[in-house]
């Protein structure tokens, strides 16, 4: 567990602590069938290749980019937002904010 100065549990970690709970609490309730047709929808959305789905499903995870299937990556990800607004609206999720990464402009040094 994370702690501040305070030896109190961060906000930070209070948060990932309950998004993992509760992760894994909506896992036991998960329908199998359900799962296999979003995935099969999504392949569908990639030109119907497993493995460039699988590919792009692992990139995605781990933050990675492939230039060279930019326009799957883009349709893969446009599936996932529309899905994704129409499943989870309103408050059902969010973010914590942390300066881990320093500031906005570290980000973007491109621009």
């Amino acid at each position: 567990m994370e702690y501040n100065n305070n030896n109190m549990i961060s906000y930070r970690q209070k948060c990932v602590d309950f998004g993992l709970h509760t992760n894994k609490f909506l896992l036991t309730k998960m329908d199998m069938k359900e799962i296999e047709k979003m995935i099969v929808e999504q392949v569908r959305v990639v030109g119907g290749s497993w493995w460039l789905y699988k590919w792009l499903n692992k990139n995605m995870k781990n933050g990675d980019f492939d230039p060279f299937f930019l326009r799957e990556n883009c349709n893969l990800y446009s599936w996932r937002e529309k899905f994704f607004d129409a499943h989870f609206a309103g408050d059902s999720w969010f973010t914590v904010e942390s300066d881990q990464y320093g500031e906005d402009e570290d980000y973007f040094s491109w621009d």
